[in-house]
């Protein structure tokens, strides 16, 4: 049997200046995408490395009797980061422009894969560098590799009987095929997550009971506490970390109303004003005032301001926390966010306050608070 390998440990590079080289991958690397940065000597030599929770990228002096890099000679060709979608690409190119650094524009290249996106640029010593979309043939490639020849279908038939709420189906599934527990869409979102988002708490329970591997993501919308500091006590960088639909962790607990993974969270000083990475924009406190539970809501609406949230940040629509409190007639909470200088006369993208929103649904208590 084959032994499989689960990933790339690191990559190395021989720089003909580390001092340069250190320059442009400190702009490429840390201030970009998000790695961190060890030193090391090595049989009198000083190394660089690079690392993230995916692999480590390394550099170390090249000797000075060696040729220039030729990417046409036996050897590199090209290095290439993969970032999540298209967007992260365009982020990327427009960090590096900003940081002097000459890049390629961003487009799609049909000649590699229909929807195959990327930039180049090159460091330093002339290596070529790359970084381009998670695309739908390697996003397959992931999910269905372990599978038989008609499991990609499978897959997409457990996923959609999640997504529609069928139990029965489910649970048929995970009993003749176990590793369907771990299945993502094609988006990479979780059949956990999934069946959360639509109100699915049995199938999640259910999904959950077999797995013991659930990351940050997973944990945090399943409400496993447990789970969310055993990750971080191993990965404190995931304590921030974007799923690949764009939410966070904090973000997740606030509008599940998971209190027990949302003290695990605020606990270790969970960033509170970060907005998703997706067109909803919204934060920690726009989810808080969500959640459907309105005495949870409240609590935890006042200890994200206690801690020091802003009551005015907008979410898509221009909707600030108080224009949610007002929709939803909850009096209590609007009284808390006026307290905490939450703007009254704010206006969302309709052109609308808190008092308009009050008005329009008959919340009379909430319309005479904002009233005063």
């Amino acid at each position: 049997m084959p032994v499989e390998v689960i990933g790339i440990d690191h990559v190395y590079l021989s720089v003909r200046s580390l001092e340069r080289a250190e320059v442009f991958y400190d702009r490429v690397l840390v201030q970009v995408l998000g790695y961190r940065k060890a030193r090391s000597t090595i049989a009198g030599d000083p190394h660089l490395h690079y690392f993230n929770r995916q692999f480590g990228f390394s550099l170390r002096p090249a000797h000075s009797s060696t040729a220039e890099h030729d990417p046409y000679a036996p050897g590199l060709h090209h290095f290439c980061f993969r970032v999540v979608d298209e967007s992260a690409v365009d982020r990327a190119a427009g960090e590096l422009r900003a940081l002097g650094i000459e890049v390629s524009l961003p487009r799609l290249y049909p000649e590699y894969a229909p929807d195959y996106y990327a930039i180049f640029f090159e460091d330093p010593d002339g290596i070529r560098l790359e970084v381009t979309n998670f695309r739908q043939q390697r996003r397959r490639r992931m999910y269905d590799w372990d599978v038989d020849a008609g499991g990609a279908d499978s897959r997409l038939e457990f996923i959609a009987a999640v997504t529609r709420g069928d139990e029965a189906a489910v649970e048929a599934a995970l009993a003749a095929a176990p590793r369907l527990a771990t299945a993502r869409n094609d988006a990479g979102i979780s059949a956990v997550c999934l069946a959360v988002y639509r109100g699915q708490e049995a199938i999640a329970r259910l999904i959950c009971g077999r797995r013991t591997d659930l990351d940050i993501f997973e944990a945090s919308v399943a409400g496993d506490a447990h789970r969310v500091a055993q990750l971080l006590d191993a990965h404190p960088e995931q304590l921030n970390a974007f799923s690949p639909d764009g939410f966070h962790p904090l973000g997740f607990a606030c509008f599940f109303g998971r209190r027990e993974v949302f003290d695990a969270l605020l606990a270790r000083g969970a960033d509170l004003e970060a907005p998703a990475r997706n067109a909803t924009q919204v934060r920690p406190i726009h989810g808080a005032a969500a959640h459907r539970d309105p005495a949870l809501a409240l609590e935890l609406l006042h200890r994200l301001l206690a801690a020091g949230a802003s009551p005015n940040v907008r979410q898509q629509g221009g909707f600030t926390p108080l224009h949610e409190a007002a929709q939803r007639g909850h009096a209590e909470m609007v009284a808390l966010l006026r307290q905490r200088g939450a703007d009254a006369a704010a206006l969302n993208d309709a052109g609308k306050t808190a008092l308009d929103l009050a008005r329009e649904h008959r919340h009379a208590e909430v319309e005479r608070l904002l009233s005063e």
